[in-house]
């Protein structure tokens, strides 16, 4: 069994679009189309991250950096979880974010609120509640996130600002 997890690629979004639309709870928006998920998948290189098992992509997050962070359509397939895809997924994310010299140092996440998986995932990885209402907003402040100064697999180091 082979596993990895590396920067979502151009070719990999029809796997990734397919996996989001069979998650329970989570889909994607009407203007949310192939156009213009690669347009935010080049805009954002390196942060949106999969997980690949023996050929197959198997969980995916997207990472974006704009006027704010954002982590948003994570997803795991249901016979690749209880192996810490998600969190090892947006850990691989967040450290290609934090690396990054400019980078904003909060991350804002939203969740349907009838999605308690994703409520109770959001809620271990560490992030603050921070709204209800139509969409669940948390956020997660990367200063305080000690595991992000830590060495990664890569050898990446924590970046001096």
């Amino acid at each position: 069994m082979s596993l990895q997890i590396r920067p979502m690629r151009v070719f990999d979004l029809p796997a990734v679009m397919s996996l989001v639309k069979r998650t329970e709870g989570l889909g994607f928006k009407k203007w949310e189309v192939f156009m213009v998920l690669t347009r935010a998948l080049l805009r954002n290189w390196k942060l949106p991250q999969v997980a690949v098992l023996d050929g197959e992509i198997v969980g995916s997050v997207f990472v974006a950096e704009g006027l704010m962070a954002a982590v948003h359509h994570l997803t795991v397939a249901p016979h690749a979880r209880g192996q810490n895809l998600g969190t090892r997924l947006v850990q691989a994310g967040l450290r290609k974010l934090y690396h990054k010299k400019y980078a904003a140092r909060r991350v804002y996440i939203t969740v349907l609120p009838d999605n308690t998986g994703a409520r109770t995932f959001w809620t271990k990885f560490g992030c603050k509640l921070e709204s209800t209402g139509d969409l669940v907003l948390f956020t997660l402040d990367l200063k305080e996130q000690t595991w992000l100064a830590q060495e990664s697999a890569t050898g990446e180091k924590k970046h001096p600002t």
